[in-house]
């Protein structure tokens, strides 16, 4: 049985475990990072709430009330951001997919001139905020500390799938890649990551979602399967 693993925590809910089980697939999730919430103050002037992760959202909500933010339009990006927001009794806005770029672009469209909040996680790349400063009033607002963990497990599994730099950076910095293990990055920065870090092939979802993964793991399978001799 193939085994499938991701630097996440998996739950009987997550799409990743349920539609690759039902494949056949065994799956694991372990993270390699630890979060811790900050103290932060929250600008009711924005126009937007842009929401990178449901991290984000985890976290801005432990001090925030959902009422505070009525009269707010509210952005997400990745299908779990949208999932976690909804938890809140919330709706975004706008729900970005596809890479940073793609993402940025599709935003700036209709935020363009705007105030725009970002909750997010200290070490945060920036991905999107970066890309659309010049075009916006950028707020700032890290809401959560994530930092790697002194102590992780190596997985054997035959697909390791990465939800971020940070999570590849901190796995490799403790386990080596083995040769049969196909490696796979939730999206561009993830995998150039992964591309820095081992000499394994690396394959890139394009779009960052627990279902994209899913398809990509499939598809690398497809893709690298050894056919049996007769």
């Amino acid at each position: 049985m193939k085994k499938a693993f991701i630097t996440r925590t998996l739950t009987d809910k997550n799409v990743f475990k349920t539609e690759l089980e039902t494949m056949g697939f065994q799956t694991e999730g372990s993270s390699m990072v630890k979060f811790s919430s900050m103290d932060f103050q929250f600008d009711a002037s924005c126009d937007w709430v842009f929401f990178y992760s449901k991290t984000a959202v985890k976290y801005f909500f432990k001090k925030i009330k959902p009422e505070q933010l009525n009269g707010k339009k509210l952005a997400t990006f990745g299908s779990s951001t949208a999932k976690a927001l909804e938890a809140q009794g919330l709706k975004a806005d706008f729900h970005g997919k596809g890479d940073s770029s793609a993402v940025a672009k599709q935003f700036l469209a209709i935020a363009n001139g705007q105030t725009v909040a970002f909750p997010r996680a200290k070490n945060s790349l920036k991905s999107i905020q970066k890309k659309i400063a010049d075009k916006t009033k950028v707020v700032d607002i890290p809401v959560y500390k994530n930092v790697p963990k002194e102590s992780t497990q190596s997985s054997d599994a035959d697909y390791l799938v990465f939800t971020s730099p940070l999570n590849a950076r901190t796995y490799f910095k403790n386990h080596a890649p083995k040769d049969h293990q196909k490696l796979i990055a939730i999206g561009k920065t993830t995998g150039e990551a992964l591309v820095s870090l081992s000499p394994n092939k690396v394959y890139v979802s394009d779009i960052s979602t627990e279902e994209n993964l899913v398809k990509m793991v499939n598809r690398v399978q497809l893709l690298t399967q050894v056919r049996q001799p007769a």
